[in-house]
């Protein structure tokens, strides 16, 4: 079983055949994938800048910031629309990219070319597809859990209201109202905050382990589909789910032998990231690797693209040598 230092090695490796190469195609990567956010803080940022700065007055300010609200939530809706339908595919174009670094590139345009890998020819629908149905599924995980966390929250919140305004009520007269910080009810008000905090600390360690197992059961799906186009959307997902049953863990350890990097990236305003975001996915790309010899897995590509001839195809299988997901 490999190591988080070995993996780490090998992608440092892997990344520095081409690292040039590497930081520019990352570069575009990020920038493309950035241009929505950024033009959605700077139109924030020159909405509100009489109230940050503080210089006009109320009647200039309202009509700013409700072209503002107007303007937010279309970006956002953008930005949805566009994390399925570009930026999700760019991604798995990217993932290929650094999964094929063999040697010093000396074509850096057909570097960035291959970002754009899944929108040629009939890739483009199942990583498409792909791709959709685990965002989707991690989309859905998000609601489930945010309800049942909200849910018993808000009862909780009704029962301690209740609980409060009661004894309030009990009151006589006027001037026992004042008396609304007394030990006694301290005491309740304090009782309340310890339940919710408890809650709410139980409850967020919850949601974290479980949307954690989420995102490393799915965490192969796009590595997948860089050698399977051909596979069904649901299949590709459901052999990630077999690759990682009983590496959660060990992934998620590696992630954090990542820490030390990410805060370098912070004090650098994260310009690190341009070395970082390369060096975890290869990581993962070595993980996914050794993971497929391990199971035995053979992806077994459709021979066109390999670069042989049309007449020379067989039928792929669903997984291989037949492992199912």
């Amino acid at each position: 079983m490999w190591t988080c230092s070995e993996i780490r090695q090998a992608a440092r490796s892997r990344i520095k055949l081409s690292l040039w190469a590497v930081i520019l195609v990352t570069l575009v990567y990020t920038a493309i994938i950035s241009v929505l956010p950024m033009i959605n803080a700077t139109i924030t940022t020159i909405m509100q800048l009489p109230v940050l700065t503080g210089s006009g007055n109320i009647e200039e300010m309202i009509p700013l910031l409700s072209v503002t609200s107007m303007i937010a939530p279309l970006i956002n809706l953008a930005m949805i629309v566009l994390m399925f339908l570009v930026f999700n595919p760019m991604y798995v174009g990217y993932i290929r990219y650094l999964g094929s670094i063999e040697k010093e590139s000396s074509d850096i345009g057909n570097d960035v070319k291959s970002l754009f890998w899944a929108f040629r020819d009939e890739r483009y629908s199942r990583v498409l597809s792909g791709t959709a149905w685990k965002q989707l599924w991690m989309m859905i995980w998000g609601w489930v859990v945010s309800a049942i966390v909200f849910i018993p929250a808000s009862i909780l919140m009704v029962f301690m209201f209740i609980e409060l305004f009661s004894g309030f009520m009990g009151r006589r007269n006027y001037n026992d109202f004042i008396d609304i910080f007394t030990r006694e009810t301290g005491n309740r008000v304090l009782f309340w905050v310890v339940v919710l905090f408890g809650y709410f600390l139980i409850a967020g360690i919850g949601v974290t382990i479980f949307l954690l197992n989420r995102f490393y059961a799915y965490l192969f799906t796009e590595f997948v589909l860089t050698e399977r186009t051909d596979m069904p959307y649901k299949a590709a997902l459901d052999l990630s789910k077999q690759m990682t049953r009983g590496l959660k863990m060990k992934l998620f350890v590696l992630d954090l032998s990542f820490i030390g990097w990410y805060i370098l990236s912070a004090l650098t305003f994260n310009i690190l990231m341009l070395w970082l975001l390369p060096y975890r996915i290869s990581a993962y790309q070595e993980v996914y690797d050794r993971r497929k010899q391990e199971l035995g897995i053979i992806m077994n590509p459709p021979v066109q693209q390999m670069g042989q001839p049309a007449q020379m195809q067989q039928p792929a299988q669903p997984y291989g040598n037949g492992a199912q997901g």
